[in-house]
């Protein structure tokens, strides 16, 4: 929030009352400027569209857990950062790597879709004859905010999202574990954050592969042949030990 005479870096945001949101600001980026001074409020631009996809992501990855392990799942909480997303579902057993790889499948074909987004307001009850789904721990009035993310998702939420659902890149799902009785924990990345992914991974690798002195590409031939070679070294080391045990004796 700037002025001429001063920039304050805003740290959250909350709504304290009906159509009136509280700013907090960092008290040593700048001096708060008199009331009636006119200020710009704006945005940082990359991190709230890393933010949009994340949270838009997060709607199609609960369609695509619900259509994978059943209606049974709900949300029991969620984190939508620029960096990640995470999402908390209710589940009474572990997700196998082929149903996490078929929830990634059903996400992206969504994101490749590219279906519009569609942000609206209309009474709870509407709503409900939509099919809408409420998130977790979020308080409704008689008016409300859906988010229809292409022909799946349609759920009630009132945050920031993309306009069309390619706007979301690569999902890519980066863990998944327990976190309580029933309750599971997924995390993902998008857009740009799937991209450092996959440059993290490709360097990691290349690492692994000039400690066994081999290109990346055959890094798995290597490891075996590196692999073969210590257990034949074990195996002179036994018999090295036998014989030097037959020499004593």
């Amino acid at each position: 929030i700037s002025s001429p005479e001063s920039s304050l870096r805003v740290l959250d945001t909350q709504m304290v009352l009906p159509g009136l949101h509280l700013h907090r600001v960092d008290p040593h980026s700048g001096v708060i400027p008199e009331e009636g001074t006119r200020v710009t409020a704006t945005i940082d631009s990359g991190r709230r569209a890393a933010i949009r996809r994340n949270h838009t992501a997060t709607h199609l990855l609960h369609w695509a857990l619900r259509s994978e392990l059943g209606d049974h799942v709900q949300q029991q909480g969620s984190l939508v950062s620029a960096e990640r997303l995470r999402f908390d579902f209710s589940h009474h057993e572990g997700v196998t790597p082929d149903q996490l790889a078929r929830i990634e499948d059903l996400v992206n074909a969504e994101v490749l879709s590219n279906a519009p987004v569609e942000h609206f307001e209309t009474s709870m009850d509407d709503a409900r004859e939509l099919g809408a789904i409420a998130f977790f721990g979020e308080k409704y009035g008689e008016v409300v905010r859906v988010l229809r993310a292409g022909n799946h998702s349609i759920e009630l939420c009132g945050g920031t999202h993309v306009s069309a659902l390619g706007d979301i890149g690569l999902v890519k799902i980066v863990s998944e574990g327990s976190i309580g009785s029933n309750v599971r924990r997924i995390e993902a990345v998008t857009g740009t954050g799937s991209l450092q992914l996959l440059r993290e991974s490709e360097a990691r690798l290349a690492a692994v592969a000039d400690s066994l002195g081999v290109p990346p590409e055959d890094l798995e031939g290597g490891l075996r042949k590196r692999l073969g070679e210590l257990d034949s070294l074990r195996s002179e080391v036994k018999q090295l030990r036998r014989e030097l045990t037959g020499n004593q004796s």
